[in-house]
């Protein structure tokens, strides 16, 4: 029987803070440590969560009303620890669009350390199924890329 293992995908040059338009500071509470004294894994989801909430509020106001965006797959690789007592940043971008799902890539850095990276794919749905993106978010998501 082989066993498959999972690698992060291979980069030219390590995550850097720099890398992300989008940053959002986040605050540890001692509630977010577990019993090693480190952050936890669960708590490291819920800053990727609060990142990509800001984040698609730019979004959120291009598309057509009642229609939503559904999570359809997080992958998410945890790269080192974070610590309570030091600031982190939690960086967002995309990374591009299908017809109806967009790609984002997101890092979690303290110390100018990458101590997560995932990848989530969300799908741009409404009442009847999954909808192509409307050309405003795709304007905009251009945009933001250019700056």
């Amino acid at each position: 029987m082989s066993t498959a293992q999972h690698t992060a995908p291979d980069r030219q040059h390590p995550l850097a803070q720099s890398d992300f338009m989008h940053q959002r500071q986040e605050i540890l509470r001692l509630s977010d440590l577990d019993f090693q004294q480190h952050v936890n894994n669960a708590a490291i989801t819920g800053f990727l969560a609060n990142a990509r909430f800001d984040f698609l509020a730019t979004v959120r106001p291009c598309l057509p009303q009642g229609s939503k965006l559904v999570i359809a797959r997080l992958e998410v690789d945890f790269t080192g620890e974070l610590h309570y007592g030091f600031e982190v940043t939690v960086g967002t971008r995309i990374m591009g669009f299908g017809r109806t799902s967009m790609r984002l890539e997101q890092a979690i850095f303290q110390n100018d350390q990458c101590a997560a990276h995932a990848i989530c794919v969300f799908v741009h749905k409404g009442e009847a199924g999954s909808l192509p993106w409307p050309e405003s978010v795709l304007r905009l998501a251009a945009s933001s890329a250019n700056e």
